[in-house]
């Protein structure tokens, strides 16, 4: 069962320690205005995910549990900026699902984080199916919003 969830684990991490976006207050934008603001919002997140990587210790001693709060941590950051970003068409469609994918991750992870340490191993398993599913989604969506973006922003 621990292979599962470290195999999960890395799955989840390459797709999502990163994000999009600006956290300011903005009018309807364009879609290249949009693909420059992923851009900085992923970076953004993979930094603040890295971060909490190093807190904790080096990567190959580090556990699942403290990579997925790795990702949690990214993907705060990834939220904070894009989540009043609006768009028009398709575009807007795309940001607007990509943003309920990162929020449903943010939930799932929250509930690990926030459980009593000897619990976050059972709940961690039990969150894996819907962290994979939203991350899955919302590489689907950074692809569709831009073909451009060679980020990793899921």
């Amino acid at each position: 069962m621990h292979r599962t969830v470290v195999a999960a684990l890395v799955a989840a991490l390459a797709l999502g320690l990163a994000g999009c976006g600006s956290g300011e207050r903005t009018a309807t934008i364009s879609r290249a205005q949009l693909v420059q603001r992923l851009k900085v919002a992923c970076r953004a997140g993979n930094d603040a995910g890295k971060r909490e990587m190093r807190r904790t210790g080096p990567l190959t001693s580090m556990t699942p549990l403290e990579l997925f709060l790795a990702q949690h941590a990214s993907l705060r950051t990834i939220i904070r900026r894009i989540g009043r970003l609006k768009a028009s068409g398709t575009a807007g469609a795309q940001l607007e699902e990509y943003k309920r994918t990162i929020r449903t991750r943010l939930v799932a992870l929250g509930k690990v984080a926030a459980a009593d340490k000897s619990d976050r191993q059972r709940i961690l398993r039990e969150e894996i199916p819907a962290i994979q599913n939203a991350a899955s989604r919302a590489h689907d969506l950074v692809v569709e919003i831009s073909e451009q973006l060679r980020l990793k922003c899921f």
